[in-house]
């Protein structure tokens, strides 16, 4: 799914499971008053409490059927409707069958690297496992989706990519003493990233050669409230320094 149509669609359903809570509520409500009048006035009390478990029922309903669609959880989907035309008040949301007709027209990515998004990926510590020359390792993303990918190696040295949601523009090799060996601008094609829920696709010159891409899983992540920049890099190193034993 592309950057914008995820959004599109949390919003467009948050809208919908809105208006239809709405008319569940009304609905309850009007039956508690003819109860109310025609019965007990305590039907109105008990047609309140049903509006509300009601509302709440199909409110968690909605978010897995977005959650399935979209595999967004809870938080990510407030993070993508934040992102929405819907939270904007774009004017197109107003009418219903105009707003679907302009879900329905956005692209979707049918591919096997789908799902590169840069909202869901900011704010975001993600372990990740592979390719095998990559080992085990995690990526940063900071709010503004500055990335940095930090791999530590077996013989103690750690390569850092600094870059952006897309690709590296900076490339860092310190030895075992957290020394910067290396520091410079790699090129633009070298080291190409898609950031996915799921996984993430490695591809470019500076990769080995033979395959077009590469893929690492994604086995979880956190939230990061860091800000990249060289004076958090500079403490990051001296900590992966000592989480490897390096002096």
């Amino acid at each position: 799914m592309y950057q914008h149509k995820a959004p599109e669609t949390v919003g467009y359903r948050s809208q919908r499971a809105k208006t239809t809570g709405y008319m569940l509520c009304l609905i309850t409500m009007a039956i508690g008053f003819a109860g109310w009048y025609l019965w007990k006035w305590y039907a109105l009390l008990i047609s309140i409490v049903i509006a509300i478990l009601l509302d709440s029922l199909y409110s968690i309903i909605e978010l897995k059927r977005i959650q399935k669609k979209t595999s967004l959880n809870i938080n990510e989907q407030g993070m993508f409707f934040r992102e929405s035309a819907v939270a904007s008040l774009d004017p197109t949301t107003r009418d219903h069958e105009q707003y679907r007709a302009y879900l329905d027209s956005l692209p979707e990515d049918e591919s096997d690297e789908k799902n590169c998004d840069d909202i869901w990926s900011r704010a975001k510590k993600i372990e990740v496992v592979g390719p095998d020359f990559f080992g085990r390792y995690s990526i940063y993303v900071d709010q503004k989706s500055n990335v940095a990918i930090f791999l530590p190696k077996s013989n103690k040295t750690l390569h850092i990519f600094i870059g952006d949601i897309f690709r590296a523009n900076r490339w860092i090799i310190c030895d075992i003493t957290g020394l910067k060996v290396i520091d410079k601008t790699p090129p633009e094609e070298a080291y190409q990233w898609k950031i996915n829920p799921k996984d993430i696709w490695y591809r470019g010159k500076g990769l080995p050669p033979g395959k077009s891409g590469y893929r690492g899983e994604v086995l979880s992540f956190e939230d990061f409230i860091d800000e990249i920049n060289d004076e958090w890099l500079d403490i990051k190193i001296k900590e992966y320094m000592r989480m490897m034993g390096s002096k």
